[in-house]
């Protein structure tokens, strides 16, 4: 693990570049907070949506909010609801989900170095995180099950800017990778397709 994490300092020290936060959601604000999503709403369940907004109207010109991004996903059966009614979503948005939006995904599991190199290409990187991934119970950034964020960049001194849909002060902060490795379950590369001309590349600050 902390082999990991110095591979990884090491990379960040080379390159930074990111996208604005200008689409930046939060999931606890309304007009969106109670907008239905599964049996719950996106205030309570609604991380996964969120963040799928955040990441399309960000580096596509299609420009989607937490309620459509909802909709779609009940829609296209990536919004999972368990027999005791909890509300979820599946990986599998952020997998097959994004395509329809000129966008490519490319799963890196918990190798955080590798989800990271996509930053250099005008990408982003969408990771699903909680305590059971590595211990990481007492986390700066995230304390619970499971949650969705996005990294949308590197900061000049090395640290990772992300997009957190529960959370606007944590979007304003800038966060080290080893905090995010720690409750890393699953990290996707999301970057434009090679064939689409859908994209924000003009936001894209290297």
């Amino acid at each position: 693990f902390m082999s990991m994490i110095i591979i990884i300092a090491s990379y960040l020290s080379t390159y930074s570049g990111s996208y604005s936060m200008d689409n930046y959601y939060c999931q606890y604000e309304e007009p969106w907070s109670s907008f239905p999503y599964g049996e719950e709403t996106i205030k309570t369940s609604g991380c996964g949506p969120t963040t799928f907004a955040m990441v399309v109207s960000t580096i596509t010109d299609t420009q989607m909010n937490p309620a459509e991004a909802a909709v779609y996903f009940e829609e296209s059966g990536y919004c999972l609801v368990s027999e005791d009614g909890n509300t979820a979503t599946t990986w599998s948005a952020f997998e097959r989900g994004i395509t329809p939006y000129g966008l490519s995904s490319s799963g890196c599991g918990t190798n955080l170095k590798k989800g990271l190199e996509i930053i250099a290409n005008g990408g982003m990187v969408v990771c699903s995180v909680g305590n059971s991934a590595n211990g990481g119970e007492g986390n700066a950034l995230f304390n619970g099950d499971g949650h969705f964020i996005a990294i949308r960049g590197i900061s000049e001194s090395g640290n990772l800017l992300i997009l957190d849909p529960a959370s606007r002060k944590n979007t304003e902060q800038e966060w080290d990778a080893e905090t995010v490795q720690e409750i890393l379950k699953q990290c996707w590369q999301i970057y434009p397709n090679s064939e689409s001309e859908n994209v924000h590349r003009e936001h894209f600050f290297g």
